[in-house]
């Protein structure tokens, strides 16, 4: 299964951190702070412990980096030790040996970041490229295996946050408007008739955003503001909201088993780079509480700069990042305050 949660990240001589440790809720984490402060750096830092793939990133001397993670009940550290890294070129690591990290006495099971697969089971990463390119789509393809698809959504954790990895999703809609009614895909049903209900509540209210047909040309067609429109016409927020929760929703099927499948039952972690990119403020004040209503038992873990966003937060939800890199040591906990009225450069 998928149902990965993650509780902690340390990071030491990687990137611009010193050293950092982050710890984050079951729920909803916002990391906030200016640009440029290492928040799509902590994504990078989780998605390589639990694949693998170092190609992206900078390491100092002695760098060493892991997550802590619960997985089925069972607590583990994934990530390097200390003596990991040799010296290496930028975007050419090189690992001298998988040191796996050190537990210091807790009861977690360490294991190597070589070894994360073992666990069967990896979270979804969105980065920031969520556009729709257009092509000509002429069948209804199969869907992965479950093995299939795990090997690719491990090999695509930093390369989405990297924006090196186009995907297409236009697929599941095709796929569903045409096969839904097979007896088959009860439980695929009952995920895109939740899909087809909440559309509307991830949008702004008065766009009336639905989803109208799928016609013999393969082309998906939905309607905004009374307007009919192709999916690629929709506008950038459009796209964005919609491939974050399509994405979801195929990640959910693919690596999930029995009912974890249903949409309203999944468990496991979802980090999203730049939530806010694209949203003017009102829905950007509305779209952490549509992505709780419509997955209600995942955690999230994302990014985001904007005060709207950060004021629709609940208390710890939030973790600052700081301005700058300065002092060796930062231990970030989610803050109990509210940031409603807080200005966009106010990260103290």
């Amino acid at each position: 299964m998928a149902d990965m949660i993650i509780e902690g990240l340390h990071v030491k001589n990687m990137r611009l951190f010193t050293e950092l440790n982050i710890k984050f809720n079951e729920k909803f984490n916002v990391l906030a702070g200016l640009s440029g402060c290492g928040k799509t750096s902590a994504l990078v830092c989780i998605a390589q412990c639990l694949s693998g793939n170092f190609d992206y990133s900078r390491f100092g001397e002695d760098a060493e980096l892991w997550v802590d993670v619960l997985k089925d009940g069972e607590a583990y550290r994934i990530g390097l030790g200390a003596g990991s890294f040799g010296a290496a070129e930028y975007r050419r690591v090189n690992i001298k040996e998988w040191v796996p990290p050190p537990v210091d006495g807790q009861q977690r099971i360490p294991l190597s970041a070589y070894q994360a697969n073992e666990l069967q089971s990896i979270p979804l990463f969105i980065g920031t490229r969520r556009k729709f390119a257009y092509y000509y789509a002429q069948i209804i393809q199969p869907e992965k295996q479950r093995d299939e698809a795990l090997a690719e959504y491990i090999s695509r954790s930093v390369l989405s946050l990297c924006g090196e990895y186009e995907t297409s999703i236009k697929q599941w809609l095709i796929s569903r408007d045409f096969m839904i009614e097979k007896e088959w895909m009860a439980l695929e049903k009952q995920n895109w008739e939740r899909f087809i209900t909440y559309l509307p509540k991830i949008a702004p209210p008065e766009s009336h955003f639905s989803y109208v047909k799928t016609g013999r040309d393969f082309e998906p067609v939905f309607s905004v503001y009374g307007k009919e429109c192709y999916l690629e016409e929709l506008s950038a927020g459009f796209q964005s909201v919609l491939f974050l929760v399509m994405d979801i929703f195929i990640w959910i099927e693919s690596l999930m088993e029995g009912d974890r499948r249903l949409a309203v039952n999944a468990k496991g972690t979802v980090l999203i780079d730049d939530l806010d990119i694209h949203l003017d403020p009102e829905w950007q004040r509305a779209i952490l509480q549509a992505l709780i209503d419509l997955f209600p038992n995942l955690q999230f873990i994302v990014t985001a700069n904007s005060p709207h966003l950060l004021a629709s937060a609940g208390p710890g939800e939030v973790i600052v990042m700081p301005k700058n890199h300065s002092r060796p040591v930062y231990n970030l906990l989610p803050e109990e305050r509210s940031f409603a009225g807080c200005p966009a450069e106010d990260d103290e």
